[in-house]
């Protein structure tokens, strides 16, 4: 049973019988009150009975008239009617008072029918006792024996009425004890049950609460009861279940809070990260742990200004950390900055600080916090990445390489910087693929959609070489290779890839094969000279020898200087054949070219003729360059006769002079060109031009656009050989109506340079008696040269190699001097022989003879001077070189 609806019975028995106790009360005393009235009428009545006895007796003792017995009767029928209204609680009285009433009548009658008169006066006379008539004297009698009888009945109704008073009175408190008792048992009843219902399970919740309290969390109330009190122990049970629930909540969040803080603690470490909050108000400053390894401080001292921290901000960067400070204190919202900070070890490091301040409504800021963390690693690491996409973004530039990709669906094109400019698009440029297709040349473009639908489609990668034509209308060879790119689910969403410009390749491969002809048919070309230089050797030795044994016969006398000059000629033939070989022999040296060219100009102004006006700048402190200067005269002559022939009608021939640098661009296009400083030569001429079909055989040995009869086709090829023998580079430019340009780049001086020499023709031959070892494996040479030898009278020993030079050296130490070819088998050249056998015999004299010229100014074999012989030689020649170096002996 609910409690509350035990209480509503309760207090409505309370209140019914209080209502019915009061019901009783009232009713006890109302009758009370009633008898109390009823009382009170009696002792008046009593009091006028009383009254009316006496009056009633006085009638028969004194004198009395009209009027006094009017009165009295009216005092009995006034007692008459109150008794009739009090007949109920007097019946006796009543009964006596209606005894009395007849005889108030009949005296009413007698005193108004009185008879006699008084003797002593008239009708209004009072009347003496004695005058009353004995009737009406009976019937007062009567009525004073009435009143007697009255008083008495009166007195047993007062008594009785007193009683009923008395009764009430004793209900009335009765009821008032009742009342009063049940008012006391249910107090005391609702105690005890407020007591059993209420305390004891308070009691027994205080129990519980003392037993969780001293550690027993798994104490509970038990239930039953009222189902309040049930309803209490449960929701109790539940608060407790509630709290412990939440203490060990409470506990796991601790201790979750302090793994959270340990786990912040050790992010921080591993971030290198640091909070900080700083109180405006009280200037008080909290830092975590991880700032004392940051700062490299005890964080403590760090004062609320914040001047110990801005003292360990890097100096160049204090001014802008203040500006997002103040920032930062204005409440414009979160603020960071990057800057550095030194350490008092001096460390520099780099550290991001960012910050934000609590405003209040009036706009002040009251606290700061923020985070101090440590990118010095990071900072390294963009830095390296920085320069890791610099280093690509430069390699792709110079290598000409550029990435794309493609989104599947949405066909959006992305394009690396180097991709828009070899496209000749601005960088950020973002095509469709129609126009990716579009820029690719039409004999290419199917090849390259299909290659990529492949990709798309099936995934296929692809690898290909194609040209595209850029927006500026330059076609470059590309090599594209791309490949698909799947989702998670393996689906293909993009395609990315690279391209590269092979435009520099593709022409340094060109160049390359054109070269590798020119190197082709420039060792044929050095071969069959070599091979001639060595036959020009004995026809010119025998040749000599026949002019000086047949000066007498004029017939033969004739034949052998036929066959001389022939032979000479013959030898210039070789000369040009090896310049183009890149083999003939070269004398370079420091040249001025200014001054080269000063010195020809009237020679080319010859050359060119009238018509054409010749145009020579040149600045005025100009490097000198390593060239040999006969054949540099030679090279600028002969390029611009070529000039003047490409100007029948006239026009400008220009010669230009500067110092240039060649850097790594001129060495990707040419691999053969070394960087470095270099002095250019540009002939630049007004003719006709030449197409670029002409253009890529220029340079080819016997290859002329001249009339039959009028060009060789060795002109060009010389000067290619010449400046390439002389490790510099040339180029040409030419436009068909316009003009061509040729720049020959020649190496500058650079440091001390010992040159080889070669022996003058001195005209005659000096003889000698000295011991001589040539070594040459030609037979027909050797035998040439050793009766060139005899004839001059030294003494020869021949040798057809290294190997049995070096024997014949050591069986024959009076041998004065080496004559030995350069080119050689068995393993030993004749550098290499001239090396050994100087070390074997220190001081022996040496003279070098090739038909290659390239042998005689390389720098293999022993150190030092050497006398050099290009074959063909004369006897002079030959005479004037053993001479030298046999005056010259202690050199080598």
């Amino acid at each position: 049973m609910k409690l509350y609806r035990l209480a509503i019975v309760v207090i409505i028995v309370a209140f019914t019988g209080i209502a019915a106790l009061a019901g009783l009360g009232w009713v006890t005393y109302v009758e009370a009150r009633k008898s109390q009235v009823v009382l009170t009428e009696l002792v008046d009545l009593k009091s006028d009975i009383d009254a009316f006895s006496v009056a009633a007796d006085s009638l028969l003792l004194y004198e009395t008239d009209g009027a006094l017995l009017g009165a009295v009767i009216a005092d009995g029928e006034g007692i008459v009617r109150r008794l009739d209204a009090v007949a109920a609680v007097a019946p006796e009285a009543h009964k006596a008072a209606q005894r009395v009433e007849p005889m108030l009548l009949l005296l009413t009658e007698f005193g108004r029918g009185l008879p006699e008169a008084s003797d002593a006066g008239g009708a209004n006379d009072p009347a003496g006792p004695l005058a009353i008539p004995m009737r009406a004297r009976s019937l007062i009698s009567q009525m004073a024996n009435l009143g007697i009888a009255l008083d008495i009945a009166m007195d047993r109704a007062h008594s009785y009425q007193r009683q009923v008073i008395d009764k009430a009175l004793a209900r009335l408190i009765a009821i008032l004890a009742i009342a009063g008792g049940g008012l006391g048992l249910l107090v005391v009843a609702g105690f005890a049950m407020s007591f059993r219902v209420i305390a004891v399970p308070l009691r027994q919740m205080t129990r519980v609460i003392a037993r969780i309290e001293s550690g027993e969390p798994e104490a509970r109330m038990r239930g039953g009861g009222f189902s309040e009190l049930h309803d209490l122990a449960n929701a109790f049970n539940r608060l407790v279940e509630r709290e412990h629930t939440a203490k060990a909540q409470l506990v796991a969040s601790q201790q979750d809070l302090a793994d959270r803080a340990r786990l912040l603690a050790e992010s921080q470490r591993i971030a290198h990260i640091c909070s900080w909050q700083r109180d405006l108000r009280t200037q008080e400053v909290k830092w975590t742990e991880e700032a004392r390894e940051i700062l490299g401080i005890d964080t403590t001292y760090v004062d609320g200004e914040g001047t110990v921290f801005i003292d360990l901000v890097h100096p160049d960067d204090r001014a802008a950390f203040m500006a997002a400070r103040e920032a930062s204190y204005c409440g414009d919202g979160p603020t960071a900055i990057k800057h550095r900070i030194i350490r008092p070890d001096g460390e520099l490091r780099f550290c991001v600080t960012r910050s934000v301040a609590k405003v209040e409504e009036n706009g002040r800021a009251v606290v700061m916090a923020g985070t101090l963390q440590d990118v010095t690693d990071q900072e390294i690491a963009e830095r390296a990445d920085a320069e890791q996409r610099r280093i690509l973004e430069m390699a792709g530039r110079i290598a000409r390489f550029g990435g794309w990709t493609v989104d599947v669906g949405t066909w959006r094109v992305t394009w690396s910087r180097e991709m828009c400019a070899l496209h000749g698009l601005p960088e950020g440029a973002t095509p469709t693929l129609q126009q990716v297709l579009a820029f690719i040349v039409a004999e290419d473009r199917e090849k390259m959609t299909r290659a990529m639908m492949a990709c798309i489609n099936q995934g296929t990668p692809y690898d290909e070489e194609c040209r595209v034509e850029n927006a500026q209308g330059n076609v470059l060879w590309v090599r594209t290779v791309g490949e698909a790119v799947r989702d998670e689910n393996g689906n293909i969403v993009k395609l990315a890839g690279a391209l590269q410009d092979l435009t520099t390749q593709k022409n340094v491969e060109e160049m390359l094969r054109h070269t590798q002809r020119l190197e082709a048919v420039g060792k044929l070309t050095g071969g069959v000279a070599h091979d001639f230089n060595n036959m020009l050797t004995v026809i010119i030795g025998a040749a000599q020898i026949m002019v000086d044994r047949v000066s007498n016969d004029p017939m033969l006398s004739k034949l052998a200087d036929m066959t001389l000059t022939a032979a000479n000629r013959g030898a210039k033939l070789t000369s040009r054949l090896l310049a183009v070989a890149q083999r003939q022999t070269l004398a370079p040296k420091p040249t001025d070219l200014v001054g080269l060219l000063l010195g020809m100009e009237n020679l080319l102004r010859r050359a060119i003729g009238e018509d054409i006006e010749l145009e020579i700048n040149s600045p005025a402190n100009l490097s000198r360059a390593m060239i040999d200067p006969n054949e540099l005269e030679n090279a600028i002559l002969n390029l611009c006769i070529n000039a003047r022939d490409a100007m029948p009608d006239g026009g400008v021939l220009r010669i230009d002079v500067e110092e240039c640098w060649l850097g790594e661009s001129m060495t990707r296009k040419n691999g053969s060109v070394l960087p470095g400083t270099y002095v250019m030569v540009s002939i630049s001429d007004t003719g006709h031009g030449m197409d670029q079909a002409t253009v890529s055989r220029c340079f080819e040995p016997f290859f002329t656009t001249k009339e039959e009869g009028r060009g060789s086709g060795l002109g060009l090829s010389m000067v290619f050989g010449f400046v390439k023998q002389s490790n510099g580079h040339i180029e040409l430019d030419s436009e068909v109506g316009v003009g061509t340009t040729i720049k020959l780049y020649l190496p500058v001086v650079t440091g001390d340079v010992e040159l080889e020499e070669e022996p003058e023709d001195l005209g005659t031959a000096e003889s000698g008696n000295e011991f001589v070892l040539v070594v040459e494996d030609d037979d027909l040479v050797a035998a040439s040269l050793e009766s060139k030898l005899e004839r001059l009278n030294y003494r020869v020993e021949v040798a057809r190699n290294g190997p049995e030079a070096m024997r014949i050296l050591r069986q024959h130490p009076d041998i004065d001097l080496l004559l030995t070819d350069i080119v050689m088998p068995g393993g030993m050249n004749g550098r290499r022989l001239a090396k050994e056998a100087g070390q074997l015999r220190p001081g022996l004299s040496v003279v070098l003879m090739s038909g290659y010229s390239d042998q005689l100014t390389a720098t293999e074999g022993a150190e030092g001077p050497k006398i050099l012989l290009r074959k063909p030689f004369t006897r002079e020649q030959l005479a004037a070189a053993l001479r030298r170096a046999l005056e010259t002996a202690d050199t080598v």
